[in-house]
């Protein structure tokens, strides 16, 4: 029997908990976030975000910057938010967009000393930057449609860049055993929640998750080339959790046990 889940109650809940956590830190931890052009929608969430923030005690860094921001302003941007995030701590978390965000604060609430920076579409980008700020780890979480171009080795998972995400999961299926029709039906999917369906009426989701992720944290090692520890969590609004790296799972259980 499915059970309804009162999200504000929830809401309320998680917050507590962080910002009782939040009093017993050292220091205040904050949250910096780039919003580039005046798109309402976007302006909204941001503003949800700062009262989040002063709800649970956490400093707010909010950079507005205009609709005409160059890509060259974004990454210094960008680079700011790494470099203040290593004045305080050798571990980093990457999150691509809002919904990373989101899944941290409601997944992974015992990490909320560790600086996280939202790194838009830059993945490539950051993780230099993150070397050249000396951090000794770093783990990467966002949604599946971003993370799994890592799989293909694309580190800026901007749309125009470039969009594999059904080649990747048709590759990877082929791999597992999937049959032509599968494969053709993974090709014509719109989405990668979409694939996941496909995925999950084949009995196929897991396996080609584990070959996805396997992909995925050998580029981000390639990228890194030893400079740090580097893993990702991948998730679905629709789907939920879908994996880690075996990196990732390696960090999360390091961190969880010193936040403990």
């Amino acid at each position: 029997m499915a059970t309804r889940i009162d999200g504000k109650a929830l809401a309320a809940k998680v917050k507590g908990r962080v910002a009782a956590a939040v009093k017993t830190l050292p220091r205040r931890p904050g949250l910096a976030v780039v919003l580039v052009g005046d798109d309402p929608a976007s302006q909204v969430y941001v503003r949800g975000k700062e009262a989040d923030c002063a709800e649970c005690g956490i400093r707010s860094f909010p950079y507005r910057l205009p609709a005409d921001t160059s890509q060259q302003a974004l990454l210094d941007s960008l680079q700011l938010e790494i470099h203040q995030a290593a004045l305080h701590s050798r571990r980093l978390i990457l999150a691509p967009g809002n919904y990373g965000l989101d899944y941290l604060t409601q997944n992974y609430p015992e990490l909320h000393e560790i600086p996280i920076v939202k790194v838009s579409n830059f993945i490539g980008e950051a993780l230099d930057m993150a070397a050249a700020e000396h951090f000794a780890e770093v783990l990467l979480v966002g949604h599946v449609g971003k993370l799994v171009k890592l799989a293909g080795g694309i580190m800026n998972t901007h749309s125009k860049q470039a969009d594999c995400r059904t080649e990747l999961f048709c590759t990877h299926a082929a791999l597992c055993g999937a049959d032509t029709a599968t494969c053709r039906a993974l090709m014509d999917a719109a989405t990668t929640d979409a694939c996941l369906d496909i995925l999950t009426a084949a009995d196929l989701k897991e396996p080609v998750m584990a070959s996805l992720l396997q992909a995925i944290q050998l580029h981000l090692d390639r990228r890194v080339a030893g400079a740090f520890r580097v893993g990702a969590v991948l998730f679905s609004n629709q789907a939920g959790p879908l994996g880690q790296t075996e990196t990732a799972a390696q960090l999360l259980q390091s961190w969880q046990k010193k936040e403990q």
